[in-house]
């Protein structure tokens, strides 16, 4: 971090062009940038005080006084000075690469798109409030989603954290107050099939893809978490399954969160499952795909989609995660949403409300059995 230092060299003379002059040595701090990482070499400078026939050595004195000055007074925070590119290097390497790998590719598009190219010139501690409000204003005018640039904006948060974190800078997170600017909350309304659609898009596949589905809707699992389902973790005596991993798009690890490990009933989906595993060591992967573990992005592109399609039940925002989303809502009817955000494996109940999916009907159902409260003229 910022620190002083204090130098007093000697006055020398030496011989030049224009003759005899006054100099002195002393050294400067030049940083240098390797591999993303501010390195301070130490260079030695000669500066020249003037000719000895036209000043004393008590002038040259004075001079070399005045320069020094500015050298010793001077506050050298060498991190904050790395180009703002050359920092991002470090956050992909150190933070990027350690977080799950549907949120790098999210990270790496952002970054690539949107952050680096608009303080590409900039050096990290060029990057201030003024400078990221701008950017969202741009932004904004070039009709970015709200959604989109929230995200952006929990990017460059989790930037600036790493910066302080890792000692580059020691001042306040640019993105604390900032205006990511209007626009409407969300792109597309919230939906859900119907439980028919739902039969019927089952009833177009097959291999283990029915199954699949089924499963999702009875436990509200994530994609990735069906997908990284051993049979071992299937307890048929108990009628549950212990999410405990995710398989997502090829990377198998922990749950999202601490909250996603958890036990769910299997409900009516149980006896299928018995039949569906027999045979299967406890290690063997639940659900596959043409022979192989299921990649729940080409699945989805690749076979459900043109399904979905044909049988005209598509819709914007349909994928994987609506079977989550169909299960939630339907449950809300049957658990407290405490409960409900328990089995959805969230770590914030409000999280949990945004996947409910609202039932007008039911909601205006619920007022004709409300008594009246003035009674009805004759």
């Amino acid at each position: 971090m910022a620190r002083r230092e204090w130098q007093n060299p000697s006055i020398l003379a030496r011989d030049s062009v224009a003759g005899r002059e006054w100099y002195v040595r002393y050294r400067v701090k030049v940083l240098e940038v390797a591999d993303g990482k501010p390195t301070i070499k130490r260079r030695e400078k000669w500066q020249a005080l003037g000719l000895c026939a036209k000043m004393t050595k008590r002038q040259a004195e004075r001079e070399k006084d005045r320069i020094m000055r500015e050298v010793n007074g001077q506050v050298y925070t060498v991190q904050s000075q790395v180009p703002f590119v050359a920092f991002v290097k470090v956050f992909e390497e150190n933070h990027v690469a350690h977080l799950a790998t549907p949120t790098q590719s999210t990270y790496a598009q952002q970054l690539r798109s949107h952050i680096t190219p608009a303080f590409k010139d900039l050096k990290l501690c060029q990057v201030g409030p003024l400078q990221v409000q701008q950017l969202f204003r741009g932004l904004e005018s070039a009709g970015i989603a709200k959604t989109t640039r929230n995200t952006i904006r929990g990017i460059l948060s989790a930037l600036f954290k790493c910066a302080r974190k890792w000692r580059y800078i020691d001042t306040p997170n640019p993105t604390e107050d900032l205006d990511i600017g209007g626009g409407p909350r969300r792109v597309r309304p919230c939906r859900v099939p119907s439980l028919e659609d739902v039969r019927r898009l089952a009833a177009e596949c097959d291999g283990d893809v029915p199954l699949l589905i089924e499963m999702l809707c009875f436990t509200g699992m994530r994609i990735s978490e069906a997908a990284g389902l051993v049979v071992s973790d299937l307890d048929f005596a108990e009628g549950t399954a212990s999410v405990s991993r995710r398989n997502c798009r090829g990377d198998i690890g922990d749950t999202k969160s601490d909250a996603g490990t958890r036990v769910l009933g299997l409900g009516g989906v149980a006896e299928k499952l018995v039949a569906h595993v027999a045979g299967k060591a406890p290690g063997d992967t639940v659900f596959t795909h043409d022979g192989a573990a299921i990649v729940d992005n080409t699945l989805l592109a690749n076979y459900l989609t043109p399904r979905m399609e044909r049988l005209g039940i598509k819709f914007p925002g349909f994928g994987w995660h609506t079977f989550r989303r169909l299960h939630i809502t339907l449950m809300n009817q049957r658990l407290s949403l405490f409960d409900l955000r328990m089995q959805a494996g969230h770590a914030d109940v409000r999280t949990t409300q945004k996947y409910i999916v609202d039932d007008q009907r039911r909601r205006s159902d619920a007022t004709k059995d409300l008594p009246f409260l003035v009674a009805k003229k004759a």
